[in-house]
């Protein structure tokens, strides 16, 4: 039994001699006689591992278009692998600041550019430097002041500002948005807001809802156009349209509405538009007197007292016509000879002898008039 094992401890020895010096007496140029395929063959039996780039919160670009946040590669291990550079990657509000084994930063870190080998499949997980970030503010139509810029690191929060230093007429501030017309929402003034990027914030307004009313001013009530009933109410800076229909009053004429009640405002026509201002407002109706209407509604005795005021207004005139006819006449004088006399009472030429002036029976003597 002994003798057994004996012969098969010198068989392998003699085994593992024989491989020594079948390596040493062996050329090395006889490796190159591998053909290609067994070169290949040779490389590829070498255990392949993944390299996974993590964008960690951020994303790969590539030509201007969003990638996956997530990218691997595989390198045989005999290899180093350059570390991805950071120029197509990118985070809002952020710095690239390199890679690391762990996404809190708080395992191996390897800085752009370096080299390293890895036997295992690993990840990289980018790792982000905050920057101080700009947040402007537009009051959007608004009139008054609001600080122009706030700064803050990317993931903290500023207290936005509230309307206590602006206004805009016929407006109420409801908030501050990213866009100009707050399509995508808004936060409210005196909020918190999270600082992610440069940003530009707008103030955001809604009109306010004024009345207005029809006043007739003693005439019939009228509905159409904007006004089905009055007073209406309207968003600030809509246009209303007023009745086409016009209004009535006895013994008046309807001449339009006014935005003030003696007429000295903005006159309107009935149909027209009306503007709604940043007030609640009024239209008066405006009348003019209608002389037969008026004629009408005096009956008999106010008619009868109307002739006599008429008869002695013509009298009146009539009087002044013939009394200034009568003054001309006495101031006039035409060119006579020495000899000629007037009448000293009326002013008419009389003849010589006359005792009674023929035009108005004065007793004349014998001296010149």
């Amino acid at each position: 039994m002994k003798f057994r094992y004996a012969m098969l401890f010198s068989a392998m020895f003699i085994a593992l001699i024989s491989v020594i010096v079948f390596s040493l007496v062996c050329e090395p140029d006889d490796q190159n006689n591998l053909t290609d395929d067994e070169i290949a063959l040779s490389v590829n039996i070498l255990p392949q591992h993944t390299l996974t780039y993590n964008a960690n919160g951020g994303y790969f670009t590539y030509t201007g278009f969003y990638m996956n946040s997530i990218y691997t590669t595989t390198s045989d291990i005999l290899h180093y692998t350059e570390i991805d550079d950071g120029r197509a990657i990118h985070r809002d509000g952020y710095t690239f600041n390199g890679w690391n084994t762990r996404a809190d930063g708080l395992g191996n870190t390897y800085t752009v550019g370096s080299k390293f080998n890895y036997d295992k499949d690993l990840t990289l997980y980018a790792q982000w430097k905050p920057k101080v970030c700009t947040v402007s503010f537009s009051l959007n139509g608004g009139i008054g002041k609001v600080v122009s810029v706030m700064t803050g690191y990317t993931g903290t929060t500023i207290v936005l500002p509230t309307d206590d230093t602006f206004s805009r007429e016929g407006y109420k501030f409801v908030g501050w948005s990213d866009k100009a017309d707050g399509s995508y929402g808004y936060t409210l003034g005196g909020s918190a807001y999270w600082v992610e990027k440069d940003t530009t914030l707008y103030a955001i307004w809604d009109a306010n809802y004024y009345k207005v009313a029809l006043d007739t001013k003693g005439g019939s009530k009228v509905t159409g156009g904007s006004f089905n009933y009055s007073p209406v109410t309207a968003k600030y800076g809509s246009d209303l349209t007023l009745p086409l229909t016009e209004p009535t009053k006895s013994g008046y004429v309807f001449k339009g509405w006014n935005t003030k009640e003696d007429g000295s405002g903005i006159s309107y026509k009935a149909g027209s538009l009306y503007k709604v201002g940043a007030s609640d407002s009024k239209l008066y109706a405006q009348w003019e007197l209608s002389v037969t209407n008026a004629l009408d509604n005096l009956g008999s005795e106010g008619k009868s007292m109307i002739y006599v005021v008429i008869v002695l207004i013509a009298a009146s005139v009539a009087s002044g016509l013939i009394y200034a006819w009568a003054r001309k006449k006495k101031n006039t004088r035409t060119e006579h000879d020495a000899t000629s006399r007037f009448c000293p009472n009326c002013g008419m030429e009389i003849e010589g002898g006359d005792a009674f002036c023929k035009s108005c029976g004065f007793p004349l003597n014998d001296k010149k008039s």
